[in-house]
Formats: structure tokens, sequence, C-alpha cells
């Protein structure tokens, strides 16, 4: 006796406005909020796999030169939109300066 195989539906994508929503969620005081805003910015405009977007590095992103060096060792050329660029500047600044905050304490 074959199984009938389920049929699964393919997801549909979010529209423009459902990402900025999603993106609108977190605060943007905190600073999980700014790592948030930059992941999920991230995820939505540059086309990385969650995997690929958690193991960057600072030093893995150029965006002078719009590209990202992923973990797996294969450069990925992605279009840096206004939108990706700006929060991630802000989450590295950020990031900088709360590290340097913590070490002088």
């Amino acid at each position: 006796m074959i199984k009938k195989r389920n049929k699964t539906k393919i997801p549909e994508a979010l529209s423009e406005e459902d990402i900025e929503k999603l993106i609108s969620k977190p605060s943007a005081k905190a600073p999980t909020g700014i790592r948030n805003k930059a992941i999920m910015r991230t995820l939505a405009y540059a086309g990385l796999r969650a995997i690929e977007v958690l193991n960057l590095k600072v030093s893995d992103i150029d965006l002078k030169e719009k590209w990202v060096h992923t973990k797996r060792g294969s450069l990925k050329n992605i279009h840096i939109f206004k939108k990706i660029k700006k929060i991630l500047i802000f989450w590295f600044t950020f990031s900088i300066l709360f590290t340097l905050y913590i070490i002088e304490e």
C-alpha cells in the first residue's frame, strides 16, 4: 500500500508593509531591541539565512563595498539597502561603545 503525500502549501511572502510592522515591534531604546531590528532587517532585505545572520561578525560585513563573507566561507554579494546600512551602522557603533563601557567598569 502506497501512502499519499500530504500536499504542502508554499508559504506566502510577507508584504513590505508586513515586514516593516514586524521590524517596528522591538524597542529602539533597548540594546536587544536595536540588535533585533538589525537582525530582522538583514534577514528581510539581504537574503541571508537565519544561521548566516546569527554567525555574522562586524568584520564579515563591508558596508562600503556591499559584501558579506559568510561563515561557510562563501562570499555573498548583497545589495545593502539604506534601511539595512543605517541600522547595521547604529548597531555596530552601539556594540562597540557598550563593550568599551563594560571594559572600563
